[in-house]
């Protein structure tokens, strides 16, 4: 008995698959172009309403494309200004704390106000120091840790954090004005307890300049960036405290960085 020849039908499935097979190939082994994003220029942001162009470069700040913009927005290799830390818990009881730091490439100094007078934290690349009004030679110190530890003791979100998030947990994002400043924002969950997080960065000069969390409808946290002053603090601005408390090496003035340029 002869087999009958293929028909026509079956001979058409296998060319769609043989084209198929060809297409993902072709999508597996060739450079997949990135989204082209139009930043804003920071020399004509205003505080009024761009005009339709600007409109238009703004809209493709999305949740693809924010993660692209912020990290190629640059931060000043210095500057000085105050943050506000505001925590809420319900609607008659909210804790407001005051800092001020100064930077000058990787070292950072916070001065706060506390129960035991001003309050100091120092961190460079060669350790971070604590101490308060005239206990100096008594200050705490703990080796040197990671880029984000002067965030952290500021009460701050940490840039790398939100740039190492999947895109699709982005909620919105775009351009707009906060606090009569040009930002660029986003909106994702928290990773702990699912809090909306809400950050804009100012494209003037790069920095944080506002974050909100919200648990549901209630707002638990704010922070609030106030002016910047982008001169360079001096040198010894960040001269750590003598300390017996500190290894001798961690004096060594090289193993400082002064104004370098950073990506943020």
């Amino acid at each position: 008995m002869k087999l009958k020849k293929p028909t026509a039908f079956i001979a058409a499935i296998i060319i769609l698959l043989v084209v198929v097979l060809a297409y993902i190939f072709i999508e597996l082994n060739s450079d997949v172009p990135t989204a082209q994003v139009v930043l804003p220029d920071p020399d004509t942001v205003v505080s009024s309403q761009p005009g339709d162009d600007g409109q238009a470069a703004y809209a493709q700040v999305t949740p693809d494309t924010v993660q692209s913009v912020i990290a190629a927005i640059r931060r000043p290799d210095g500057y000085t200004r105050t943050v506000t830390v505001e925590d809420f818990w319900g609607t008659d009881s909210t804790s407001v704390s005051d800092f001020t730091i100064q930077v000058s490439g990787t070292s950072s100094r916070i001065t706060a106000a506390s129960g035991r007078g001003l309050k100091y934290i120092l961190v460079t690349d060669a350790g971070t120091w604590i101490w308060y009004d005239g206990t100096g030679d008594d200050a705490f110190y703990a080796p040197p840790g990671d880029a984000s530890d002067a965030d952290a003791w500021l009460r701050t979100l940490t840039y790398e954090d939100f740039l190492e998030l999947p895109p699709k947990e982005i909620l919105a994002a775009g351009y707009a004005e906060h606090n009569g400043i040009w930002c660029v924002y986003a909106s994702y969950p928290s990773s702990h307890f699912g809090y909306e997080t809400t950050l804009w960065i100012s494209v003037s000069d790069g920095l944080l300049c506002a974050t909100e969390i919200y648990d549901g409808e209630q707002l638990i946290y704010r922070m609030t960036g106030g002016a910047v002053d982008t001169a360079i603090p001096d040198d010894s601005v960040f001269t750590p405290p003598a300390t017996a408390n500190a290894p001798a090496d961690a004096y060594d003035a090289g193993s400082q960085t002064f104004a370098r340029s950073e990506a943020f």
